[in-house]
């Protein structure tokens, strides 16, 4: 018996690109605008990418939040497939992506960019209000909204780069900063001991509360952060008022994003996924690239 239309459905087409990556941030947009027309996909499952370092300026209140946004066209014009959604398992034998939304995609090759997360270490109020890292869009915007509200004091851990851009943007906006390291000197491992000076001098100057050679080992607070406990027995407090709490910020390193490939084929250790220096994984047509791989250093050799 002949079938009428409407009484069969067409087989699912698997969707295909030659090159998949999996990450749409510096990684994933630097690969799209690199390989030009290849036939190449991004996914991300945020509605953007952004520009990190750009955003202590947002804290500050120098840029709005738009601009640290990055735009499609990145991507776009370059003949690059913008794919909003995200990847929940791979199958790296069959190579092929299953995602979020129930869509299926087979790729000739794959690239994970997946990135970094914020490092918070699982001290005791580690989970309370007003506790977190500064990586994401979502960071920032909290962030900026209890300034925004009236923040009084803050914590930051880790004096690197990000941590002394976001004291002194907090400083900027009146607040009294607190800044812990567990190093003796800022910007540990980045600069030498003549310039570490200087710069601790200058944040000494500006009246950011220096806390070097000490690690937080708990947080207090009811339901919000009231302050930290140092290895010391010292306590920093940074009570608010009834409205906005104080702040405590971790940015003090990152761990590689490999949750996804975790349980897998892939080779992956503490730091990352392993690869050589062609970028490549031990599995075939598979790449890692960015903050989410190991790799050897040509500088130390480690």
């Amino acid at each position: 018996m002949l079938l009428k239309p409407g009484n069969w459905t067409k087989p699912e087409v698997m969707k295909k690109h030659e090159l998949i990556v999996i990450g749409g941030g510096p990684a994933g947009i630097t690969l799209a605008k690199m390989l030009g027309k290849s036939d190449i996909a991004i996914i991300r499952p945020e509605n953007a990418s952004m520009i990190y370092c750009a955003m202590p300026y947002v804290i500050e209140g120098l840029i709005p939040h738009q601009d640290t946004l990055k735009s499609d066209n990145l991507v776009t014009d370059n003949g690059g497939v913008l794919i909003r959604d995200e990847v929940t398992s791979i199958d790296f034998e069959g190579k092929s992506l299953q995602m979020k939304s129930g869509e299926t995609y087979q790729y000739g090759k794959l690239i994970i960019a997946t990135g970094a997360v914020p490092f918070i270490p699982p001290v005791p109020g580690s989970k309370l209000k007003g506790v977190m890292g500064f990586k994401t869009e979502g960071d920032m915007d909290e962030i900026s909204h209890v300034v925004d509200a009236g923040l009084k004091r803050a914590v930051v851990v880790g004096a690197g780069a990000i941590g002394i851009e976001l004291v002194q943007a907090l400083n900027d906006r009146n607040i009294e900063v607190h800044l812990v390291d567990m190093a003796e000197s800022v910007l540990p491992n980045l600069v030498d001991e003549d310039m570490s000076h200087s710069v601790r001098d200058e944040l000494e100057n500006q009246g950011i509360h220096l806390h070097l050679g000490v690690k937080v080992t708990e947080v207090r607070g009811a339901n919000t952060a009231e302050g930290v406990v140092l290895d010391t027995g010292d306590f920093i407090n940074i009570t608010g008022h009834d409205d906005v709490g104080g702040l405590v910020v971790f940015a003090a390193g990152t761990r590689p994003e490999i949750s996804l490939v975790k349980d897998t084929p892939l080779e992956i250790d503490r730091d990352g996924i392993l690869i050589n220096d062609k970028m490549e994984t031990n599995l075939p047509d598979v790449y890692a690239v960015g903050d989410c791989v190991q790799f050897t250093s040509g500088i130390t050799g480690k």
